[in-house]
């Protein structure tokens, strides 16, 4: 492992075990534990969302674009990126939208739309999964003053922005860029930018029902790849094929575009395709033990449907199994992703010393 890749690994896994930690925090206060040093439930939810996209989501994908060939972020941008994700991260814990975190909130969105603009030969190519990325950086982008301006003004509407904001960031550059690495047939550019904006469109600020009809469409696509190669193993089949479903399932209005469907969704997504399937598409099925990877999905599922299902069933009981999973999840996927880590050194080790032993 290189010195650029050791620190960058460090730092997404510092950003990981806080995100995972705050989650769990959160999901404890729900079931009434009380917070101390006069923490505010509010803050911790905006350090714990904003740290996960900027400390985990992007680091993943611009890793992605890396060993595509595609990409490079000299060392000083790095470093600002850095120092944006511990500035906002600190303001939010501190006291929400304040002057710490809007400014390294503005570090952030900076070196995003600095990544766009050198991914914008790849907008250009007719089928490349990464193709929509710099259009929806710069799209989601463009989000961020109008949710500045209604959070105080009208929460309501500021929390369809966001809703959208995510969502964009969500369907055009996250999945994209973990489906990238699989063997899975990418769609035409302009097929999968609309589908992915009318999808964010209807989970926000537009929710009408023709709208819906781009969550089908990108459900659809996934859906079919994921039979279509049979290289993908079956945990990571079973992540793409559930949230697949999922999604088709709301595009169709068969599930609720309600708040706590949303969080169900949102975590199903992060935790699932797109962190664990780059996880476990990083090493063979050798490296990953099945019962690790098959109890860390199983964990997945009981935390979003616990968390979910409160809409039909708002009892407590649900709460503490969602509270509860989500601390086994925190440690099935640290599990992971330190295994990996450790056995690709092994690995790494052993072809090192069958090459010497060939020279």
């Amino acid at each position: 492992m290189t010195r650029s890749t050791s620190r960058w690994f460090s730092g997404f896994l510092l950003a990981l075990v806080g995100t995972l930690l705050l989650g769990v925090l959160l999901r404890w206060v729900l079931t009434g534990l009380n917070l101390p040093f006069g923490l505010q439930f509010k803050n911790l939810k905006h350090a714990h969302s904003h740290l996960g996209y900027f400390g985990v989501l992007f680091p993943v994908v611009w890793l992605a674009w890396r060993q595509r060939g595609t990409f490079q972020l000299s060392t000083g941008m790095l470093s600002i990126y850095a120092a944006g994700v511990v500035l906002s991260t600190v303001g939010f814990v501190r006291a929400g939208y304040a002057i710490d975190s809007i400014i390294g909130s503005t570090l952030v969105c900076g070196v995003w739309l600095m990544s766009a603009w050198k991914q914008r030969k790849e907008l250009w190519q007719s089928m490349s999964w990464v193709s929509s990325a710099p259009l929806g950086i710069l799209l989601a982008s463009c989000m961020i003053p109008p949710i500045a301006v209604f959070t105080r003004k009208d929460p309501t509407f500021a929390l369809q922005l966001v809703q959208t904001f995510l969502s964009l960031l969500i369907f055009l550059v996250a999945l994209p860029a973990v489906l990238s690495r699989l063997k899975v047939v990418a769609p035409w550019t302009l097929y999968w930018l609309t589908c992915g904006i009318c999808g964010a469109l209807f989970l926000g600020v537009v929710p009408h029902p023709i709208l819906g009809l781009g969550l089908v469409g990108m459900a659809s696509w996934v859906f079919w790849g994921m039979f279509q190669n049979e290289e993908v193993p079956l945990d990571q089949q079973t992540l793409w094929l559930t949230w697949a479903v999922g999604v088709a399932a709301l595009g169709l209005e068969l599930l609720p575009n309600v708040h706590v469907v949303a969080i169900a969704g949102i975590h199903l997504t992060l935790l699932g395709p797109f962190l664990a399937g780059f996880a476990f598409s990083l090493a063979t099925t050798t490296k990953i033990p099945a019962w690790l990877r098959w109890s860390y999905i199983v964990t997945l599922l009981v935390m979003v449907t616990a968390i979910g299902i409160q809409h039909y069933l708002p009892y407590h009981e649900w709460t503490y199994v969602s509270a509860s999973s989500g601390s086994l999840l925190g440690v099935w996927i640290l599990g992971a992703i330190l295994w990996f880590q450790k056995n690709s050194g092994l690995l790494a080790d052993q072809q090192n010393k069958e090459s010497l032993d060939f020279s």
